[in-house]
């Protein structure tokens, strides 16, 4: 991808497909999202637990406007990249990662979030979304990710810590901010 221009980049991102494998051997599809998952992340915030949305949105939230779904799945994979894993065998979804550049942070920068169905925590999806975006990013210039996260998310802290990409944090009250270096790592 090296030496390529934003467009074919963006265009290479939008045909993102990988088959990799769960911690237990599982087959797992991790591929570009498409506008046609909107029922699917609807439907996988319908059966998150309240903490899991709590921990994603930071507020109670129980469904997505049809706002909020085009926003999620009509990404341009230029400044908003995401990515959907989903269950090789029964084709079910399992969960969500993506980035949107930052256009007012000094460099390359992108907010990350992600999202897994509560059926498959502590499986590593995040651990693979964010390899696959860690990758997608590099290949896109990013410099650096950056994720704000509820302080006992444990789960989504011990993800980035263990990611192996260098880490800063700070904690300020009940958030952690953390910043994972992509530039001249890995």
């Amino acid at each position: 991808m090296a030496g390529s221009s934003t467009s074919e980049l963006a265009a290479l991102a939008r045909a993102y497909e990988a088959t990799t494998c769960l911690q237990d051997g599982e087959p797992l599809l991790i591929r570009a999202i498409r506008p046609d998952d909107k029922q699917a992340l609807r439907d996988g915030l319908k059966r998150a637990s309240p903490a899991s949305a709590y921990h994603r949105f930071f507020q109670p939230k129980h469904d997505l406007s049809d706002k909020e779904l085009v926003y999620f799945t009509d990404v341009d994979f230029e400044h908003h990249v995401a990515l959907v894993a989903i269950i090789a065998t029964t084709r079910k979804y399992a969960g969500v990662g993506r980035y949107v550049v930052l256009a007012d942070a000094p460099g390359k920068v992108a907010e990350l979030a992600f999202a897994v169905d509560d059926e498959y925590h502590g499986r590593g999806i995040a651990t693979l979304l964010l390899q696959h975006l860690t990758e997608i990013g590099r290949a896109a210039g990013l410099t650096e990710f950056q994720a704000t996260v509820l302080a006992d998310n444990a789960s989504m802290l011990s993800v980035l810590s263990r990611s192996e990409l260098p880490m800063r944090q700070q904690t300020q009250g009940d958030l952690v901010e953390i910043q994972l270096i992509l530039a001249g790592a890995g």
